[in-house]
């Protein structure tokens, strides 16, 4: 029998997941789902059943999951915590984003008044909140990289809505927040950024969204060693 902590956590999750995909693609599709939370189809078509008859989402035929006010309002909070935490472990305790991703998922359950506390031990830095947080942290200066333009350089300032598919493609060449990318390549498919040691990433201008960065002089991506 799944205790009434792990049931409160998966819903939890549910929530997140909804939020994050309707921030990008206005509706949170089953199939979308169902990779973000590595979970079969018909295992997020019953949750989302669940959800919807305790008013925290509505279902849309054929579009997909939408947050209900008060389904929002659980998932901001929910969200704050885990950019708290995933702070605290890429920026004291050294893990790169995809890491900190998945250890601050397994820890935004913690007892509010310690992620309080890590918080205030932090100096309460700024973060990159995910975009129309009613609460965020702190304002961070980025734009997503579907502004960005071709011939250009960035560099990677957060990860918005942290997105699994986006997180994995840039662990994948090696690249994590603060990195360089030069836009080599933007049309109606999506946008391919160069990173310094030469790899490539191609995004789809949906994942592109997911990408907050601050443009650079392309003098700085070209002569760092």
């Amino acid at each position: 029998m799944v205790s009434g902590r792990k049931s409160r956590e998966a819903v939890e999750d549910y929530l997140i997941a909804v939020y994050r995909l309707e921030n990008i693609y206005g509706y949170a599709k089953t199939s979308q789902l169902a990779k973000e939370l590595n979970v079969k189809e018909g295992t997020v078509s019953k949750v989302l059943r669940g959800l919807s008859r305790k008013g925290l989402i509505q279902v849309i035929s054929y579009k997909g999951a939408r947050l209900t006010e008060s389904g929002k309002e659980l998932a901001v909070k929910i969200l704050r915590n885990h950019a708290i935490l995933e702070t605290f472990l890429r920026e004291f305790l050294g893990f790169d984003v995809v890491k900190a991703h998945e250890l601050a998922h397994e820890m935004e359950h913690l007892p509010q008044e310690v992620i309080e506390a890590i918080y205030e031990k932090m100096g309460r830095p700024a973060v990159c909140p995910t975009p129309d947080l009613k609460q965020p942290l702190q304002n961070v200066d980025y734009v997503p990289l579907s502004n960005s333009v071709e011939g250009r350089c960035y560099k990677v300032k957060c990860f918005i809505n942290e997105l699994r598919c986006v997180l994995t493609k840039f662990k994948e060449v090696g690249c994590d927040v603060s990195c360089l990318v030069k836009v080599v390549g933007k049309g109606v498919r999506g946008i391919t950024v160069r990173l310094r040691n030469g790899r490539e990433v191609i995004l789809t201008l949906d994942e592109s969204q997911a990408v907050g960065v601050e443009e650079v002089a392309c003098d700085e991506f070209n002569n760092l060693s």
